[in-house]
């Protein structure tokens, strides 16, 4: 994979249902369940729970929080900026070099591609300006929505990072 941290869009029971989720869970092993099951963490919305990376390649394995079904809520109604803050936050504190964010919540959360970019860019931004052991975020984005998203990163994190860097980032791992 070549990053310390992947990241995996979850709802509060880590039930891995479907999507980008599901292919992860499967990918890491059983491992991945074993230490969950064990764990029966109690998660909300916005938490960034972190795990081992199983096979994946990875160190670890962040899931963001991007459905609660017990508060019958999502990172649609949620703050999507805050959890990729978390998720930033989390990836530092286990000393990481490199993360791999995906477009969460896009998915079941019902948050719209366009919405999580700000989101992103937001909290990109405001990490930027602060010192950080990590050396590469990278924005996972389906090939289907690269166009739509590339001018907007483009656009809104010019000043941040080259336009290099953000096409490069947009390959998918």
């Amino acid at each position: 994979v070549g990053y310390d941290v992947l990241v995996s869009p979850e709802d509060n029971y880590l039930s891995h249902g479907g999507g980008l989720s599901a292919q992860l869970w499967q990918a890491a092993g059983p491992s991945l369940i074993e230490e969950t099951r064990a764990a029966n963490p109690e998660l909300h919305l916005g938490d960034v729970y972190v795990t081992r990376a199983g096979e994946l390649g990875a160190k670890y394995l962040l899931h963001a929080i991007t459905v609660d079904f017990d508060a019958g809520t999502s990172i649609n109604s949620g703050n999507p900026s805050a959890l990729v803050r978390n998720i930033l936050v989390s990836a530092e504190r286990l000393s990481a070099n490199s993360v791999a964010i995906p477009m969460i919540g896009t998915g079941d959360g019902g948050l719209q591609a366009v919405a999580f970019t700000e989101a992103f860019v937001n909290a990109i931004t405001a990490w930027a300006a602060e010192p950080s052991s990590l050396e590469l975020v990278v924005l996972v984005v389906l090939p289907a929505l690269r166009d739509t998203i590339l001018p907007q990163l483009k656009t809104s994190l010019g000043a941040v990072i080259s336009a290099e860097a953000l096409v490069e980032g947009l390959e998918a791992p």
